[in-house]
């Protein structure tokens, strides 16, 4: 049995989703009903919109590889690819910033534990 190409379409479809918005962004976007409006309000256009849905619909319905490389624009403008970066990256930002605390705790409470083993008797 030979597999079937539309994993591999639909998880580039995830990928070009996150690559254009982010990770968070994506994920909120690959989960909200109107996705389509959701791409055009952050710069992208509708064949770059319409393929998407197709990538992100129903497996039987989903382009070969070859009809979307034939779909795909050639020179994507940079303005299309990085669209929403800056608000993209605000909850990366926030989440890194989140974990960057975290771990300069556990380092404190680490280094506050072997000063106390190091003074016990």
């Amino acid at each position: 049995v030979k597999p079937s190409h539309a994993f591999d379409v639909f998880s580039l479809g995830v990928l070009m989703i996150r690559l254009a918005v982010g990770k968070h962004a994506a994920r909120k976007l690959l989960t909200s009903k109107n996705l389509a409006a959701h791409l055009e309000e952050i710069g992208m256009g509708f064949s770059t919109v319409s393929l998407l849905q197709e990538m992100l619909g129903p497996a039987k319905q989903r382009p070969t590889p070859g009809r979307l490389l034939q779909r795909l624009p050639r020179n994507p403008p940079s303005q299309v690819m990085m669209a929403g970066d800056k608000e993209a990256d605000a909850p990366d930002k926030e989440v890194e910033e989140q974990e960057e605390d975290e771990d300069e705790e556990e380092e404190e409470e680490e280094q506050d534990d072997e000063e106390e083993s190091e003074e016990a008797p």
